[in-house]
């Protein structure tokens, strides 16, 4: 998939019929462009929060383990 279309509302049309969704769920978001953006915004926003609870986890793990020997 190339992209082409930017963050637009055909960009939206485009990506809903590349997944096999009719184009008029585009209707569905009422902020069209400024959905689209929140939510890749949003997931990225979660992903790196799980890498950063996941790494911090970690190192506390090995810390307490450290501690104990």
């Amino acid at each position: 998939m190339q992209l082409r279309l930017g963050w637009s509302e055909e960009a939206m049309i485009a990506g809903a019929r590349d997944v096999g969704v009719s184009p008029s769920i585009v209707g569905s978001f009422p902020r069209k462009e400024a959905a689209l953006v929140e939510v890749l915004f949003l997931n990225l926003m979660i992903s790196n929060f799980f890498l950063f609870f996941l790494f911090n986890f970690r190192y506390m793990l090995h810390s307490i383990y450290m501690f104990r020997n």
